[in-house]
């Protein structure tokens, strides 16, 4: 029983899949570290009991695709990081409202994402080669930080898109 564990840290185990009840007593959970691990998809009901989660790690995996339920009731979830999966997508994900930190790089992102979370503060991007649409960005009026690194063509970005962050001088962006 490990009803009163806090932080679980289960990096580098080879894991490639995660029974729906494995994390379901663990209710008051505030940080999952299941990076460096070989999962390829996360069961919609794997997080639902882990309303406490403030930190979510689940980089260097091998995850293509996110239900859209997945991350529901994580509703405390300010530290999401999905760096180095294999995800095309990332859109219209439930309960994120908290999120400030949220780490996509190094994925396959195609075209354009749907983030729109209020709070969001930190968004990488970086080394999505097929990212090109970026209207998300108007959504996104706490944004601090923005890493747009190794995108393939930024030329046909709209840079207007960065005139509000300029102007309200709080904003920090990495284009190389």
């Amino acid at each position: 029983n490990l009803f009163g564990l806090y932080y679980l840290d289960l990096s580098f185990n080879q894991i490639s899949s995660i029974q729906m009840d494995t994390l379901m007593s663990m209710t008051k959970l505030l940080e999952l570290d299941l990076s460096s691990n070989c999962l390829f998809f996360l069961n919609r009901n794997l997080f639902r009991n882990l309303e406490n989660l403030c930190s979510l790690k689940l980089n260097d995996n091998r995850i293509k695709h996110l239900n859209s339920f997945v991350f529901e009731n994580l509703k405390s979830l300010s530290f999401l990081n999905m760096s180095n999966n294999l995800l095309q997508n990332f859109t219209k994900l439930k309960d994120l409202d908290n999120l400030v930190v949220l780490d996509l790089s190094q994925n396959v992102l195609l075209r354009e994402v749907d983030i729109n979370f209020f709070k969001l503060e930190y968004l990488n991007l970086n080394f999505n080669n097929r990212l090109m649409k970026f209207d998300y960005l108007n959504y996104l009026p706490n944004l601090k930080r923005l890493h747009l690194s190794n995108l393939n063509d930024l030329g046909q970005m709209n840079f207007s898109l960065f005139k509000n962050f300029i102007e309200q001088s709080r904003f920090l962006c990495s284009i190389v």
